[in-house]
């Protein structure tokens, strides 16, 4: 045999034996001993146990006669495989991990979650005090159809649960002849602790076992809630608190009514007692007075001023005073309204809240008073005065308002029929009043007119939609209590305005033919007259527009030379000359007195620009005072057109001189003027020239004159004056 050092393994990776008898691999301990052998046909051959880490595959392990190979393990005469262990014919192992016996004998007390009668151990452990201690859940649910059907020995079936919960597809089914008792360990809340017996069914319906008829229950039924039925059988001796209203037929008993004893002569009360009917006695009873009550019992009274009658077609209500034999007030439906009428000469109040609002008094006048309006008083006006607000505060008046989309609102109406017959229809004439609107006030002692507006017939109206009319409008002077007429609109649209009647003074406006002098239709004029007189033929004035032509016409017919037509603009006093603007005068002569205008001369004899501006230094006048006679400019006080002229005389022999106008400060087109003479010598000679210009405001304007003698005085000027 051959050996190999223990130190000298390192580098190994093969080891073959010799060939012969001796073809074996052994490995031996320090002590020489045989360990583990290899033998020639591949067997391993282990001296002692093998602790192996991991698994472990073979085709066979076998020890002694028993074999453990790949269909299972024998175990004497057992075969465990797969599919379980079968020990004798009364154990078996089933691949689930559960153990079934025909019967299990010995001590179970170290057996757990066993489903006694009295429930679960709360300890699985043996010498626990728990495991002597058991629980059960509150609720035993049945999700499936059970039938409960316990053997002809038993007499009844048992739950230690409190509840049972059907589902709604299950039904719980107790076989004919059997019980099922929840709850037999009394453990519910809602029993007697220990008393058992006390569980509850919960279900949405109940029936008969076989679910085609009601069940039976009985020693009755104790029912919490209201108990909803389509019909209740049998005695109802025993109902109580039964609301006879509901009772649609059948007869209920007096005790069921109410209390005392119902016979012929009493009457069930409204405290659900009998009451004894006693006789009631009318006192002052007569033909239609109303009945009402005296304070004393079985006592009524027949009210002498209150009656009821009814004709048949109408009814009334009546009432009058105690003193009168008449009907004072009587309400009734005539023939097709609700009236109230009094038959003496008594007025009529109607209150709210115990305070006047409306008073009709027997002459027929009506008065309305507004909350604030400090109560009712029978004051009114001279004229017109059937209806009457009198009122302490401005929020009381006639207000009418109509809504709508399409059409304008009404407001007051007044018509004037010429006839004394209500109803009838009469023609009205021309001058007619048609009606008043008029103002009062209080003068210390009564009220008088301040202001009215009249309505008046301008024309002849004709059957039919003819109705021509003018509109008056009237003031009271200072002095009177009586309203004179100051605006008049006619008819034909035209207008009055009438001064004092101290004067008659009258402003008119009229159109179409009624214009004085006027040519043609749809003429309009504006006249001022002082007389009443329609012509305007004397002491008056016109302003019209002739519509045949377009021309407007300002005219006077005041028959005096004097007769002006003056224009003022106000910057003082009114009508001041100061402030007169435009005269055209009765002649024929137009003055306008404030038109910017000037003539300016130079002061002294000889004298000589010496080539410069020509100051004309003396004003003759200055109307506007737009001249300066420092600088010899004028300066334009508005945009216009001006009309500028210079005159003077020059002495001595002049080859080229030049006279220029100077607008703000530059010659212009047109304005120079050249001028030769040799033989002037010391004689005089004069030069002129007139411009017309267009000046905006503040341009100014001056004249210009070469080196050369002019003469002052008398002999030259400067003058301008707006044209427009």
């Amino acid at each position: 045999m051959s050996a190999i050092s223990q130190k000298s393994i390192s580098g190994i990776t093969s080891i073959t034996t010799p060939a012969g008898v001796d073809n074996q691999f052994t490995i031996h301990t320090n002590n020489t001993s045989e360990a583990l052998k290899l033998d020639h046909a591949g067997n391993i051959h282990i001296h002692n146990h093998v602790n192996t880490t991991g698994i472990t595959s073979a085709s066979n392990f076998k020890t002694g006669s028993s074999n453990l190979h790949s269909t299972g393990l024998t175990v004497g005469d057992s075969f465990v495989h797969s599919t379980g262990i079968n020990i004798g014919s009364n154990i078996k192992f089933g691949s689930t991990g559960v153990i079934t016996a025909t019967s299990f004998v010995g001590d179970g007390s170290d057996l757990t979650n066993l489903p006694a009668g009295l429930g679960t151990a709360l300890s699985a452990t043996a010498t626990s005090p728990l495991n002597k201690m058991y629980y059960t859940n509150a609720v035993l649910g049945i999700a499936a159809t059970t039938t409960v059907d316990v053997p002809a020995s038993a007499s009844a079936a048992y739950t230690q649960y409190a509840d049972i919960n059907i589902a709604t597809d299950a039904d719980l089914i107790i076989a004919d002849g059997d019980d099922l008792i929840p709850d037999v360990l009394g453990l519910a809340d809602f029993g007697t602790f220990g008393g058992g017996t006390a569980g509850r069914l919960r279900v949405s319906s109940i029936s008969n076992h076989t679910a085609n008829g009601a069940p039976t229950v009985q020693h009755g039924l104790v029912v919490t809630g209201v108990t909803t039925s389509t019909t209740f059988s049998g005695s109802g001796a025993s109902l109580t608190n039964l609301n006879a209203s509901n009772i649609a037929s059948g007869t209920v008993p007096t005790a069921r009514l109410g209390s005392g004893t119902a016979n012929s002569s009493t009457f069930l009360a409204g405290d659900s007692t009998f009451k004894t009917v006693t006789g009631t006695t009318i006192n002052n009873n007569a033909d239609n007075r109303v009945i009402t009550g005296s304070g004393t019992a079985n006592t009524l009274e027949g009210e002498a001023t209150l009656t009821f009658t009814n004709s048949g077609s109408a009814a009334q209500l009546n009432l009058k005073r105690s003193t009168s034999s008449n009907q004072e007030a009587i309400f009734y439906y005539g023939s097709s309204n609700l009236e109230i009428e009094t038959r003496e000469a008594t007025g009529l109040k109607l209150k709210t809240n115990t305070s006047d609002r409306l008073t009709i008094t027997s002459d027929g006048k009506s008065y309305f008073v507004g909350a604030n309006s400090g109560g009712f008083h029978a004051t009114t006006l001279p004229n017109g005065n059937t209806v009457n607000i009198n009122t302490k505060t401005s929020n009381d008046g006639l207000s009418v308002i109509r809504y709508s989309s399409n059409y304008g609102p009404y407001a007051i109406n007044i018509g004037k029929s010429k006839s004394d017959t209500i109803g009838t229809n009469t023609l009205v004439a021309n001058g007619d009043d048609l009606g008043h609107i008029t103002w009062y006030g209080a003068d210390g002692s009564d009220f008088n007119q301040a202001a009215a507006i009249t309505v008046q017939v301008d024309g002849t109206p004709s059957n039919g939609t003819d109705m021509p009319g003018r509109i008056l409008f009237k003031t009271t002077p200072d002095g009177s209590g009586t309203p004179a007429e100051r605006l008049r609109i006619n008819s034909d649209g035209s207008y009055y305005f009438l001064g004092d009647s101290s004067n008659n003074t009258r402003l008119r406006l009229l159109s179409d033919g009624a214009i004085t002098g006027g040519s043609g239709a749809n003429d309009v004029s504006l006249e001022f007259a002082s007389g009443q007189s329609n012509n305007m033929a004397s002491e008056g004035a016109q302003l019209r527009y002739d519509n045949s032509n377009g021309k407007l016409h300002i005219s006077t017919t005041y028959n005096s030379s004097d007769a002006d037509i003056r224009f003022y603009t106000r910057t003082g006093a009114l009508d001041s000359e100061s402030n007169l603007r435009m005269n055209i005068m009765g002649d024929g002569y137009v003055k306008t007195p404030s038109q910017p205008s000037f003539r300016a001369t130079k002061s002294g004899s000889t004298f000589n620009t010496g080539g410069g501006t020509v100051v004309f230094d003396q004003n003759q006048h200055n109307t506007g005072s737009n001249y300066n006679t420092s600088n010899g400019r004028f300066t334009a006080p508005v945009d216009g057109t001006y009309i500028f002229h210079y005159y003077s005389i020059y002495q001595g022999n002049s080859g080229n001189e030049l006279w220029d106008f100077l607008k703000n400060g530059s010659t212009f087109a047109g304005s120079r003027m050249h001028f030769s003479s040799g033989s002037v010598g010391n004689n005089w000679d004069n030069i002129t020239n007139t411009q017309i210009l267009t000046l905006s405001a503040n341009d100014y304007v001056e004249i210009y004159a070469t080196d050369h003698t002019l003469h002052g005085g008398d002999w030259c000027h400067f003058c301008g004056h707006l044209l427009g």
